[in-house]
């Protein structure tokens, strides 16, 4: 099936609302976007909505950088007003230009628009734009595969982007009030190169001499970690902690996560900053942000595990046990310990004696290194 669509009948927007409903998955790609999300989510029917994603970019040309910054957050706080339970993912390719929105029921039916028209209200409504409707399935999964095989930097921190961003936007604009006839860099891009990995950069399973080693939790009691669900872990580019700021951990630091639960691994992480808090944008309007109050930007070293992490299910009782059956003078903390019951006291994390730390990273990256 193939429908011209344009602005002259029924245009992009309302095809949009249509193709939205019952949709379990939506893709925005655009290089422009609107300023303000809000009315343009709340004419969506997004009940069966499990994960958005929208690709765009953040070169500086214009005024890009600094209206980017605060569009995104709109996008971030519309999408969990809207559709509360859905996840919703911000990735940037820097040399798009095409314009694409895809609509997925399910993973054998979906539909796509490819389009001249832009994720603004004048692309979607009043321009002279013309696109293309297509259910065909063999097009959108070749389409599908090449826009995220072009992503730059795939699922940007939303602390990242309400944050560092959304600040170097705002002192940008109160150092330079009058008029600009020229591009804008807020240095955004170098932000992106410093706190979010690359899609093409694979991670080192290594450690480096000096690197601390900590044991963190994920999960809690009421959305404990299960084997059965099977669910892939270590997309997250932040890792959030609860009061009090653990201030002991720095850029280069290792997190070995575990589920709470199952008691199995996850992935482990390299901590890229310091903690810092979540920012007040987002405590205002995030539940779980005013709960887990820090976090860190951290890149996962061990995807392909994290992604069966299941599979192997190494229970970080175990690991503990045969460490200490095979060095009975072995201790499994830092401070000399041979438990973790630290987090029976509501500790959310762990700083592991070097070597136990050293055994258990070693364990996990041999995994890694065997699913390459």
């Amino acid at each position: 099936m193939f429908i011209v669509i344009n602005n002259l009948t029924m245009n992009h927007h309302d095809k949009i609302t249509d193709l939205s409903k019952d949709a379990r998955k939506i893709t925005l790609v655009s290089p422009f976007i609107f300023d303000d999300f809000q009315p343009f989510f709340n004419q969506l029917d997004l009940t069966s909505l499990e994960e958005v994603h929208l690709i765009t970019t953040l070169q500086p040309k214009g005024n890009n950088q600094l209206q980017k910054p605060p569009a995104l957050l709109s996008f971030i706080k519309s999408c969990k007003h809207v559709a509360p339970g859905a996840g919703c993912q911000i990735h940037f390719n820097n040399r798009l230009h095409g314009k694409v929105y895809i609509f997925e029921y399910t993973p054998t039916n979906r539909k796509a628009i490819i389009t001249s028209a832009n994720l603004t209200h004048s692309g979607l409504n009043i321009n002279d734009e013309w696109g293309i409707l297509t259910d065909d399935e063999k097009i959108i999964t070749q389409l599908e595969n090449e826009l995220f095989e072009k992503i730059e930097y795939k699922d940007v921190s939303h602390e990242l982007i309400a944050g560092k961003m959304n600040l170097s936007a705002d002192r940008f604009r109160q150092e330079h009030s009058q008029q600009r006839n020229f591009d804008v860099d807020v240095s955004l891009l170098n932000l992106l190169k410093n706190f979010a990995a690359p899609t093409n950069k694979k991670p080192q399973a290594t450690l480096k001499e000096g690197n601390r080693i900590f044991l963190k939790p994920y999960g809690d009691k009421d959305n404990p970690i299960r084997l059965e669900d099977k669910k892939p872990f270590g997309a997250e580019k932040e890792i959030q902690f609860p009061n009090p700021q653990p201030k002991n951990i720095a850029p280069g630091d290792v997190l070995i996560t575990f589920g709470t639960g199952c008691r199995s691994v996850l992935c482990i992480h390299k901590a890229l900053t310091g903690t810092e808090e979540v920012s007040k944008n987002l405590q205002k309007t995030d539940e779980s942000s005013r709960r887990w109050r820090w976090f860190l930007h951290a890149e996962n070293l061990t995807p392909l595990y994290a992604d069966e992490w299941w599979i192997h299910d190494i229970n970080i009782d175990q690991l503990k046990d045969d460490y200490l059956n095979q060095n009975p003078n072995g201790i499994i903390t830092k401070t000399g310990g041979k438990t973790y019951g630290a987090f029976n006291r509501g500790a959310g994390r762990l700083e592991l004696d070097e070597a136990f730390g050293k055994y258990c990273c070693e364990l996990i990256f041999a995994k890694e290194k065997k699913l390459s």
